[in-house]
């Protein structure tokens, strides 16, 4: 993704932050983490646009939720909470042979680059609980960048109960650092 997008994204990201730490309780569910981030992306000049997609039959903008991605060959089961995909990189045609099996599957594939971000509220869970959560997110978001090296990911984690330390945040993102990891505590 050219690099303003990436910053485009991380705008957004920050944005939503800011709204949690302002008022936490805009955030009761992941739902509204995702509402937030979707409206502040969609929001945006760029990505709100609609424009035509590789077919050249279609068009689309750059701003979906639950995307699936393909790693290693095979349609990955997690989801991407809310992926930004420049809509000339879609294809919705069922036309070429390679791609046909993924795009009966999905209904779309799309070429790299792509920003993907993943989404994370915790309400209740304990810092032990939520750890081991958020390795799974990691190691998954980690395998698809090592498929996909020219996408970026991120995860957003909004935490209203284990209270991680900048430290503790900084060693997740030492050990994962082709990911970047927004996080806001507010209890």
């Amino acid at each position: 993704m050219p690099q303003n997008h990436v910053e485009r994204v991380e705008g957004c990201i920050s944005r939503v932050v800011e709204q949690f730490e302002e008022n936490p309780e805009l955030f009761l569910t992941e739902s509204d983490l995702k509402c937030r981030m979707f409206l502040g992306l969609n929001g945006d000049q760029v990505f709100s646009q609609i424009e035509m997609t590789r077919d050249g039959n279609k068009k689309t903008n750059y701003v979906h939720s639950e995307t699936a991605y393909f790693v290693l060959g095979k349609l990955n089961k997690r989801r991407v909470d809310i992926t930004v995909v420049k809509p000339s990189n879609y294809d919705f045609n069922l036309g070429e042979v390679q791609t046909r099996d993924v795009v009966n599957r999905k209904g779309y594939s799309f070429d790299e680059p792509s920003i993907g971000i993943e989404l994370k509220l915790n309400k209740r869970k304990t810092k032990t609980a939520m750890e081991k959560e958020l390795k799974q997110v990691l190691d998954d978001l980690d395998l698809l960048k090592r498929t996909r090296p020219e996408s970026t990911f991120y995860l957003l984690f909004i935490d209203k109960k284990s209270g991680f330390t900048p430290e503790e945040i900084a060693t997740w993102q030492n050990r994962y650092p082709d990911m970047k990891i927004f996080y806001a505590f507010r209890p």
